[in-house]
Formats: C-alpha cells, structure tokens, sequence
C-alpha cells in the first residue's frame, strides 16, 4: 500500500434551526413564526479567508495557531498579515501520519485528534497538521 493524502473525520454539523410553521386546516392559513437565534459561534463558511488578524477562536488554540503562523511566515519570508487562513477545524486523523504519511516512516496506529489549518499565500497553499499538544507538521503533496 502507498501512502495517502487522506482527510480527517469529521462531525456532522447539526442541522440550522427551522423556522417552527404551525397552521390551520380549516382556513388554509399558514403562520410561520422563526425559531430563537443559537448562541452557537461558528467559523466563517469555507469561501471566506480570514487574514491573521480576525481568526476564529474555539477552533485552535490561539497558541497553536500563533506557532503555525509563525512557521508559515518564516517559510515564506511574508509577514502574518499577508497570510490568510482558508481553513481552521478540529480534525481526527486515522494515525500518527495526521493524514499526510512519508514514505518509509511507520507512525502509531491509533486515532489522533488534532487540528487542521490551511494557510494560503501568494506563494501557494500552506497545508498544516497539528495534534493535540499543538505539534504540527506541513503536509506537502508529492
């Protein structure tokens, strides 16, 4: 077997609330009454690239992703607000590759909770893998 780029598991997110619709079958009249907000935070959706400057909080550690950006800077030679993050989630990956194996490294074979973030430059797309502890790797494809 060759090694695989492959995505981590991810939860389903519940459903929106709908809008409760209640109404009668002797009038025809439909009342259609919204349902409260959620105090539920979420990250921007998939098409908005947040710069390092307004980065979502909860999905990272705001340490882990200081240590990310960093790293992506140096690599770059860019500042932090020249980076733009694309994409910051919690992850599962299937072992200790985190979904980006190297060939001819074993690595434990257990599920490893981590973090993915996905920073995008104008030198190209910057891939990070992180576990737990804020360990993080650059996944680059080959």
């Amino acid at each position: 077997m060759g090694p695989s780029n492959e995505e981590p598991t991810q939860a389903e997110p519940s459903e929106p609330s709908q809008p409760a619709v209640t109404g009668s079958a002797s009038t025809g009249t439909t009342v259609t009454t919204a349902a409260p907000p959620s105090s539920v935070t979420t990250n921007p959706p998939p098409t908005q690239a947040t710069t390092a400057s307004t980065l979502p909080t909860g999905a990272v550690p705001a340490e882990f992703l200081a240590a990310v950006l960093a790293d992506a800077a140096s690599r770059t030679g860019l500042g932090t607000g020249d980076l733009e993050v694309v994409k910051v989630e919690a992850a599962e990956w299937s072992d200790g590759s985190l979904g980006c194996p190297e060939p001819g490294v074993f690595y434990t074979q257990a599920v490893v909770s981590g973090f993915w973030v996905v920073i995008e430059t104008s030198q190209g797309v910057l891939d990070y893998r992180l576990d737990a502890t804020g360990g993080f790797r650059l996944c680059e494809a080959g």
